[in-house]
């Protein structure tokens, strides 16, 4: 039986929730289906592997989506997902779109466009309930955007990182992430900054807890990158918060930790959450959006509240979490087909 040839586009060599997700996608659906991407990410990030949209080839785009079966669109630009749906419906292909989060959709004019281009999906995939509630789509399919990671094929951490590691002695170590600093409604969104008042407290009452910070990328806001560094240096807090800027294997970061922490205002269905209880670490996150079972919920944007949290689940022995174990594949096979 000839398999079908799946095309996954999105932003795929940058380092972030939804790149994550694409590559185990592909890694998951590879020996059932023939793969293609179709890349989206900054020509900065780009390693050459696969088609990037951003070399402006629209002849070999075409190409691509002419010989695939099915369009699978992760793009969280919403002109650029509408324009992939209608190129994908006029060529008679298969089109399933995913809405991964809630925060390109800044005002009711990008509401109402991803909703229109919603209906030239055959399929729509909303990766949360609160999504959902957003769009109140009658056909769409709720599946959070988590695959299992493979932590044999993970990289390694860098040895900057392991050798910080080696020189911190007995300190509990917290992580946290971010694709980029960005500013939603005005604020860090992944709450950096929250973070810092959380090291500010663990050096008032002095606490023997580290919290380690992974930014992938200063490509913006880096005058907020180099506040933040001056903020800690300037405090000394530098033995209770690091911020390292480049990208890493976050889920290897997690196997280190005592404790994952997601501070953000806004919110998808976080990888990083799903990576944190699948490893049966105990995660903190911010009560912006409804979190999966087992979270530990914090008031968002509330500082002294997450020290308070953060305080009582390290004094226990969190119990390691059980997760239900899901074919995957079958589940991707059942949209697909």
């Amino acid at each position: 039986m000839t398999k079908k040839t799946v095309t996954l586009i999105g932003h795929y060599c940058a380092t972030g929730g939804i790149s994550i997700h694409i590559k185990r996608l592909e890694k998951l659906l590879n020996e059932s289906f023939t793969l293609q991407i179709i890349d989206e990410s900054r020509l900065s990030d780009y390693d050459g592997g696969c088609f990037n949209l951003r070399n402006k080839q629209f002849l070999k785009y075409l190409k691509i989506l002419f010989k695939t079966d099915i369009i699978h669109i992760h793009t969280s630009i919403p002109l650029l997902r509408l324009f992939h749906a209608i190129v994908g419906r006029l060529l008679f292909k298969k089109v399933i779109i995913t809405i991964h989060s809630l925060s390109t959709i800044k005002n009711n004019a990008i509401f109402i466009l991803v909703k229109f281009t919603l209906f030239f999906a055959n399929k729509v995939i909303l990766v949360s309930e609160e999504i959902n509630s957003k769009f109140r789509y009658k056909k769409a399919i709720i599946l959070p955007a988590f695959i299992p990671p493979d932590l044999n094929n993970e990289p390694d951490l860098p040895i900057e990182i392991l050798t910080f590691f080696r020189n911190i002695g007995n300190k509990k170590i917290i992580v946290s992430n971010a694709y980029r600093i960005n500013l939603h409604n005005g604020f860090d969104l992944y709450g950096i900054d929250l973070l810092i008042n959380v090291a500010r407290n663990f050096k008032k009452n002095n606490e023997n807890i580290l919290i380690v910070f992974i930014i992938t990328t200063l490509e913006i806001n880096k005058n907020v990158y180099d506040s933040y560094i001056d903020t800690i240096n300037s405090e000394g807090l530098t033995e209770y918060i690091k911020l390292f800027p480049f990208s890493i294997s976050f889920v290897k970061l997690i196997e280190y930790s005592d404790l994952v922490v997601r501070a953000t205002n806004t919110d998808g269905d976080a990888i990083t959450i799903r990576e944190a209880l699948y490893l049966g670490k105990p995660v903190i996150a911010s009560d912006v959006v409804k979190r999966p079972n087992g979270t530990i919920l914090f008031r968002n944007r509330d500082s002294d509240n997450l020290y308070e949290k953060i305080i009582d689940t390290l004094k226990i022995n969190p119990k390691n979490i059980k997760n239900k174990k899901i074919n995957y594949l079958e589940v991707y096979k059942s949209i697909y087909l």
